[in-house]
């Protein structure tokens, strides 16, 4: 058998690190619309196949509440654009929360999260509604344990990031899953970016009032948003 010497043992080490650090498993390969940049990833969560697929299984489960009575799909649905159509959304037991849910479509992009953008990563994002207690009420660590009872958690967790399941496999994964959600190709990209005659007349003549008016000032770029923050005048509720 190979005998590990000290430093053999601290070079497979920092292997392990490495590994983590780079992903291990088949990368994911996301489906950019033309126009689209490659959006930034951290270097402690590439996208690969089996890390995106772990979040959207976790997305989808209400092991993520405190009474296991609902996931972030509850208030981020697909169908309605990853919102949930509500004026203002309801996390466990009927509780009102103070903003309604917002788009998960090309957060992947977003430069600082939730209402005033004091947010400023997806990982870092995760915590917010999981202990809100208005949203989740729950906690990282006890999403862990449940997962800790779940055989294929913990085999998803540690193929996906070479540990069982903890609070940094849960903001990871669920991360990560989120970065996937690119929305794109609508008839106005079409026409801006392929060059196509995607937009009749009157479309074409919004367009230039669009720029006339200066609305590009703030809605610019491939987002329509230059991802600034700003007071309206008017009242927060």
């Amino acid at each position: 058998p190979m005998l590990l010497t000290r430093n053999s043992i601290r070079l497979l080490s920092i292997s392990a690190i490495a590994s983590l650090m780079l992903g291990a498993g088949v990368d994911y390969s996301l489906n950019l619309p033309k126009g689209f940049p490659i959006p930034d990833i951290p270097l402690d969560n590439k996208l690969t196949e089996d890390r995106v697929a772990l979040g959207r299984k976790l997305f989808f489960d209400n092991i993520l509440s405190l009474d296991s009575s609902k996931s972030c799909s509850s208030c981020h649905i697909p169908a309605l654009a990853f919102t949930d159509g509500k004026k203002v959304s309801e996390g466990i037991k009927g509780r009102k929360v103070v903003r309604n849910s917002s788009s998960l479509a090309n957060v992947a992009y977003m430069k600082g999260l939730m209402r005033d953008g004091g947010i400023p990563t997806l990982e870092m994002q995760v915590e917010a509604p999981v202990e809100e207690h208005a949203e989740l009420d729950f906690s990282l660590e006890f999403i862990a344990l449940r997962m800790m009872k779940v055989p294929e958690y913990v085999k998803m967790s540690e193929i996906a990031y070479g540990r069982a399941p903890d609070p940094f496999v849960v903001t990871r994964a669920l991360a990560a899953f989120e970065r996937t959600l690119i929305s794109g190709n609508s008839p106005f990209d079409q026409h801006f970016y392929q060059h196509k005659e995607t937009l009749d007349p009157d479309q074409l003549k919004g367009y230039e009032v669009f720029k006339k008016k200066g609305c590009e000032n703030s809605h610019s770029g491939f987002l329509f948003t230059h991802q600034s923050f700003h007071s309206t005048g008017l009242y927060l509720h």
